[in-house]
């Protein structure tokens, strides 16, 4: 009796083992993905803005609920900048991943949207925040925007303006409506409502 306990804790001891190395190399096989999907993006970020990543990575255990990316960036921008540029670089975060058929499997919901995605987007040059009352930093976070200045007298950031996702983007689009009524020009990379 004790010999074919043995045998049965054995056997089961053994697949135990084969599941947790399957799903360990699975587990690693969504990492890499996601880390090459994250690192083909900084480069077009670092060829189209100057952006310097700093960190990325994803929530989630079998799969990702989300992913993130943080940023440095020597431009110096005004809010309304700021926004289009948030706008501009979700969007073109989603359509990377949404676009991609190695991840896809791995995502918790597909499409992506603006909520999976969390943004960090830092503005200094040569480790100084610009001057204040330009945008020192953007926090994307699950469809919410948070912008930033740095108080210099205080040493530290100060929130300016919150606003959703949707609402950045109505403005925006208002914005170009506008615009497009005196010229003929529109910006493609902005995402439809």
């Amino acid at each position: 009796m004790k010999i074919f306990f043995l045998i049965i804790l054995f056997g089961v001891m053994i697949n135990t083992n084969a599941n947790t190395t399957k799903s360990e190399s699975e587990l690693v096989k969504m990492d890499t993905i996601a880390d090459q999907l994250s690192l083909n993006f900084s480069k077009k970020m670092k060829e189209k803005f100057g952006f310097d990543l700093l960190g990325m990575g994803g929530g989630g255990f079998h799969d990702f609920n989300a992913l993130s990316m943080h940023f440095n960036s020597p431009n110096v921008l005004e809010l309304s900048e700021a926004r289009i540029l948030i706008l501009e670089v979700v969007s073109e975060f989603l359509n990377s991943i949404n676009s991609d058929k190695n991840i896809k499997p791995y995502l918790r919901n597909y499409p992506f949207d603006a909520s999976n995605i969390r943004f960090l987007i830092g503005f200094t040059k040569n480790n100084q925040y610009p001057i204040e009352g330009k945008v020192a930093f953007i926090g994307f976070s699950y469809g919410k925007i948070n912008y930033a200045t740095f108080d210099h007298e205080n040493d530290r950031l100060k929130n300016i303006f919150r606003e959703t996702y949707d609402e950045a983007l109505q403005i925006v689009l208002k914005e170009n409506n506008s615009d497009n009524a005196n010229s003929s020009s529109t910006n493609p990379d902005l995402p439809s409502s």
